[in-house]
């Protein structure tokens, strides 16, 4: 190891080894994927004994991409840390449907076992909180299409630093929004004045949520998907629908936790969670034959 890879992990770290857990997520778990979506993998794996006492490497994610698919891996220390502020992101992973799973061990199985600990009424503003900024996101591009900046910004222009500091911010914006689409996404916005993508994903996160608060469920295959496939694929809903209905969901969802109509427990027991980790972590490495 040297000096140069403190911010990753050892070249001789093997990734096969330490995975415990691989699925498929994204749209094609929540079952509203298209013919050319990508495939998007995400998994869990437990840190080499080397990196997790180790004051100077660590290893909480792995990024890779290709033209075929979207890897990202998760340290389990991580994963259960953001898995018990219920992320959007990681949560459904604990329920992802059985035909999407590509690697299970007995230690996922473990973490499987225990994936209701995880949930809590913290779920209402991290969902809330995931939704919010894709209508902001949905906003923003929408007026990006509307009222383009015509220019880049000039400084004379402007009667104070701030006032062209705003500007320069959102032509920068802009021009990463109108520069980093692909042709397909430019195509749906043309089409259907704002980015139905995003819209679906929205929708989908706002039931998830309000499934979550009032249920204690989490639902990756949507029941609903062929409705958020025409959403985004068809752009089934007008952008003002689109808005009131989610603020609607949110101010619904802020009301029931508000409340205190939902049967999750206000946050997770930590101190269960922990022993949890120490557990799964133990085992695996015994199982490897890795002196702790």
């Amino acid at each position: 190891m040297n000096g140069e890879e403190q911010k990753g992990f050892p070249q001789a770290f093997d990734l096969d080894r330490y995975t415990i857990f691989q699925c498929v997520a994204g749209s094609r778990a929540f079952g509203t994927s298209g013919p050319d979506s990508d495939e998007d993998l995400r998994g869990i794996v437990i840190a080499p004994q080397e990196l997790l006492y180790s004051p100077f490497w660590s290893f909480s994610g792995h990024d890779e991409h290709s033209d075929e698919r979207d890897l990202v891996l998760y340290e389990l220390r991580k994963f259960m840390k953001l898995a018990a502020v219920s992320n959007p992101s990681i949560i459904e992973l604990l329920w992802i449907p059985k035909d999407c799973l590509r690697v299970t061990t007995h230690w996922s199985d473990m973490l499987m076992q225990r994936r209701r600990d995880f949930l809590s009424i913290a779920a209402k503003s991290r969902f809330i909180g995931y939704a919010s900024q894709q209508l902001h996101k949905l906003r923003l591009k929408r007026d990006y299409m509307k009222n383009p900046p015509e220019e880049r910004p000039v400084r004379e222009d402007f009667p104070n630093s701030k006032s062209y500091k705003q500007a320069a911010d959102k032509w920068r914006s802009f021009v990463a929004w109108r520069d980093g689409r692909s042709s397909t996404r430019q195509e749906l916005e043309e089409r259907f004045g704002y980015d139905t993508k995003h819209a679906a994903h929205l929708v989908r996160l706002l039931r998830m949520g309000w499934e979550i608060v009032t249920e204690g469920s989490v639902n990756v295959r949507r029941a609903d998907a062929e409705e958020l496939r025409k959403l985004r694929f068809e752009g089934a809903w007008s952008f003002e629908d689109l808005e009131g209905y989610a603020d609607e969901m949110m101010r619904k969802m802020d009301e029931f936790v508000e409340q205190g109509r939902s049967p999750l427990p206000e946050k997770p027991d930590l101190c269960a969670l922990n022993e949890l980790c120490c557990e799964i972590t133990a085992d695996f490495y015994k199982t490897k034959g890795i002196a702790i």
